[in-house]
């Protein structure tokens, strides 16, 4: 719990995108995100980065959507 919320905070500063805070959330690293999202390791990591994230295409959003069970507009955004 302690964990989500830092990361929650992390990503509420803009020092992290929205995926750290599902990954925490879901128990999940770098490597179960990739083989639940069907998205390489490489590309998961550097989707963590908040200016990349942004960029990201929707059928991308849509992949790391699913795997957290979540839709794509509660992906982008961290409450």
């Amino acid at each position: 719990n302690e964990r989500t919320e830092e990361a929650r905070q992390r990503v509420l500063a803009g020092q992290a995108s929205p995926i750290v805070f599902y990954m925490e959330k879901n128990l999940a690293d770098p490597l179960n995100l990739s083989m639940m999202a069907g998205i390489s390791l490489w590309r998961v990591k550097w989707h963590l980065k908040p200016g990349v994230f942004k960029r990201l295409k929707e059928k991308t959003l849509k992949k790391y959507a699913d795997a957290f069970g979540i839709s794509v507009e509660q992906l982008r955004k961290v409450e």
